[in-house]
């Protein structure tokens, strides 16, 4: 690509040609206006619309047209089709408009320096001003060719109601959303603590979210930034905002709401301020995440399409109440599906992700700094740096994922962290382990998962693992038809909660390898802890001889129909160890 035409090619591959609008989802939120609506009022406000071409006067300045079509007091402005609008300077918004491009689309030359072409901001610099009703529809913009991409097509800066339909830009990102307080240096994330938002000490309620950003809505829009990494659209102190139907080559959709880390705003007694965001139906590739924000509330992510990032395909940091679904994620160099901070009431269901190890190098691709390890391996993760107490604030769901590992040589992994509820269930896992084991956790379910093993990795694993102080691991079907490495480890529990407990039922384990593949349960100094293992199939059963009088064990039976007994637990390796 690399070129408004391009852009315009991506735009009509996911139905957002400059026709009819997109079709309405069924999970549309209530808060947004339906794109039909939106592009109804467009076409009302088309029929008001003063010519810009009216205001050149004779000359060839555009930034000085719209400057006078918008200070004609004018609802709308139509923008001419088949000639280019050259713009040399920032133009202003302060009031109510609309920006209309022509039915085939209105094309902008961007040659100036500013941050962005069109800056919405209010007259003056008072954070509780906003500016309201701000329409964007059929503009294409883009930088010189040879020129590094940068900016933005429009920046915000305390608006109430921006809508963005069928726009396109090259070399430039679309809109990015800020809010008055942070433009006048009032908010400093790292100047609060745990005890003291940083947000309500740059002046935000701290008991309601009337102070925000608010109804923003990016329909059918294209991006192609042609080199590492742009955005569709960046928020920050917001509250309702749509994002669907739209694509990003080398961009992304991400949102601020707060500084995520304990000390910085993400304790979870404070307000999230970026809430009601729904993103469905984009595509991304090339940036550093997909979907991604700190301190969102009733977030949906749902049907997107992920490629090629250098660190996450959907994360939720610091972030509660959200859910992703029917996203598909491929090759990404850390985490598909990730939380960070904390996590409460966050779900991830039904999702498929791949990876085959490529993204390892992604950077090199990109001519930029590694994010992190960069594995190319990982699937579900939590991160959950600053937040081990036992407050609720980290609680997980995955399920009905499907995760595939295809690459060579290697095993894709699950990566765990603290958490205070965690579930992981009916996913499906096709050379992907998912060990979960982490100190001082407090309750997990695995239960009803179904992992497949056709590769054999290059080093001990353990296929499906955890450690919390209450755990059930119950009615998973793990199946291998390969020789996993020597030392490889079926099911473990490790008891480290000196009175904790868990219960096995009902796994199996079905091992068409040579080697045997134990279910293992380590107890350590945890004298107290019960284990009840009942009624699976496996290979062997085993712990490590401390606290044996508090397993109880039984109807467990070996591949053969036999009964199995107690016997001394192998070790169960932890998954990667090597680069």
């Amino acid at each position: 690509m690399g070129t408004l035409a391009g852009v315009s090619a991506a735009c009509a591959q996911s139905g957002n040609s400059a026709g009819d609008p997109p079709s309405t989802p069924s999970d549309w939120p209530n808060w947004a206006p339906e794109p039909a609506q939106s592009y109804r009022v467009i076409d009302r406000l088309s029929g008001e619309a003063v010519q810009l071409a009216d205001f050149l006067g004779g000359g060839d300045d555009w930034a000085a047209a719209f400057d006078a079509a918008i200070g004609s007091g004018a609802k709308a402005i139509a923008l001419p089709s088949g000639r280019p609008i050259r713009l040399h300077r920032q133009v202003a918004i302060a009031n109510s408009i609309a920006i209309l491009g022509a039915a085939s689309g209105s094309d902008i030359d961007w040659r100036g320096s500013e941050h962005s072409a069109f800056r919405i901001e209010p007259p003056r610099q008072d954070p509780d001003l906003f500016v309201s009703n701000v329409v964007f529809d059929r503009i294409a913009i883009s930088r010189p060719a040879g020129e590094a991409p940068d900016g933005f097509l429009i920046h915000a800066v305390n608006i109430r109601g921006l809508t963005v339909t069928r726009c396109k830009s090259v070399r430039m990102s679309l809109v990015h959303v800020e809010h008055m307080r942070q433009r006048m240096k009032l908010y400093d994330r790292r100047g609060g603590s745990i005890e003291r938002d940083p947000a309500v000490l740059a002046g935000f309620a701290a008991d309601h979210t009337d102070d925000l950003n608010e109804d923003i809505s990016i329909i059918g829009c294209a991006v192609d930034y042609t080199a590492y990494q742009g955005a569709i659209i960046r928020f920050d102190f917001a509250k309702r905002v749509a994002v669907y139907r739209c694509t990003g080559r080398f961009a992304k959709v991400s949102w601020w709401g707060g500084g995520a880390r304990a000390a910085e705003g993400g304790d979870i007694r404070h307000l999230r301020r970026v809430r009601d965001v729904y993103v469905a139906e984009c595509e991304m590739s090339g940036a550093n995440g997909g979907v991604y924000g700190n301190n969102g509330q009733n977030c949906v992510v749902a049907r997107n399409r992920v490629r090629d990032m250098l660190d996450v395909g959907v994360d939720f940091e610091g972030c509660r109440d959200c859910i992703a679904y029917g996203n598909d994620v491929r090759n990404v160099g850390n985490f598909a599906y990730v939380t960070f901070y904390a996590a409460k009431n966050i779900v991830f269901r039904d999702n498929y992700a791949e990876q085959d190890g490529s993204a390892s190098t992604l950077n090199l691709r990109y001519g930029t700094g590694k994010y992190g390890a960069m594995r190319g391996i990982y699937f579900a993760a939590l991160r959950s740096s600053g937040f081990t107490r036992a407050d609720g604030s980290v609680e997980v769901v995955f399920t009905r994922n499907r995760f595939i590992f295809s690459g060579k040589d290697r095993l894709g992994a699950c990566v765990p962290s603290y958490f205070t509820s965690l579930e992981f269930t009916d996913n499906e896992l096709i050379n992907v382990c998912c060990d979960w084991r982490y100190r001082a956790t407090k309750t997990i379910l695995i239960s009803g998962n179904r992992l497949l093993f056709d590769q054999p990795g290059n080093e001990a694993v353990t296929l499906m693992a955890a450690s919390a102080v209450e755990g059930t691991m119950t009615d998973n079907r793990i199946t291998v038809s390969t020789d996993l490495p020597a030392g490889s480890v079926a099911i473990g529990y490790d008891l480290t909660s000196r009175t904790g407990q868990c219960r096995i039922e009902g796994n199996r384990v079905d091992n068409r390898g040579h080697a045997p593949l134990p279910l293992t349960v380590q107890t350590g100094k945890a004298s107290l802890a019960k284990a009840q293992i009942t009624n699976n199939t496996v290979d062997a059963i085993g712990n490590d001889g401390v606290g044996q009088s508090l397993l109880r064990q039984s109807g467990n039976r070996g591949p053969n129909g036999r009964g199995l007994h107690m016997g001394q637990g192998a070790a169960m390796p932890r998954y990667p160890t090597k680069p």
